[in-house]
């Protein structure tokens, strides 16, 4: 077998392990998602398959390594580095990387049956993460202050069936809801805001 074929044998195997590394990344940073049962077995079912191509991809190196002593460097040099990329794409916390320079962060309690989480991520844009006891889902917006009034655009109340508000009265450590619609099946929560540590 020629130096170019084994290249290319080898670029062959790590396709399968880059688009699952891409795969992972992609799911895990997007912040205006849903997560429940069915997501939760998406994720286990992705990271079985980048774990199980990975320790293919491995094998199949090494014993290349042991038997033929063709692009012996190039083989290893390649395994590390797939085997490096896997390991950061599954452990880097891709989300909450996103979470470096918040502004204003507020939360109610995660414990209760609905509950509700917002950041103010710049002086644009915001954060919010909604849910009950068994799904939650998170999405991205624009909002304004005005005084003592927070002002979130892109109707959060509606998106979380009424967990969240449009808008806040901005005290010393809450986040008061202003205006409540009782066509939701829930109450707006009052958020309290976390100090940083």
């Amino acid at each position: 077998m020629t130096t170019k074929n084994n290249i290319i044998g080898i670029i062959l195997l790590a396709i399968p392990m880059l688009v699952l590394c891409g795969l992972t990344i992609y799911f895990e940073r997007s912040l205006n998602t849903c997560q429940g049962l069915a997501h939760t077995m998406r994720d286990i079912f992705l990271f079985a398959l980048l774990i199980g191509s990975s320790l293919l991809f491995l094998i199949i190196q090494l014993y290349k390594i042991m038997t033929q002593p063709i692009q012996r460097l190039t083989r290893m040099i390649v395994s590390i580095l797939l085997i490096a990329l896997v390991i950061f794409s599954v452990r880097f916390d891709w989300k909450n990387s996103q979470f470096d320079d918040v502004l204003l962060s507020a939360s109610s309690d995660t414990e209760s049956l609905n509950y509700g989480e917002l950041k103010l991520l710049n002086k644009n844009d915001y954060y919010v993460r909604y849910g009950h006891l068994d799904w939650s889902c998170s999405t991205t917006g624009l909002y304004e202050i005005s005084f003592d009034t927070l002002k979130l655009k892109g109707n959060p109340a509606e998106k979380s069936d009424g967990v969240l508000a449009n808008n806040y009265l901005i005290e010393s450590s809450h986040l008061v809801p202003i205006e409540t619609d009782s066509n939701f099946a829930s109450m707006p929560v009052v958020l309290e805001i976390e100090r940083p540590k």
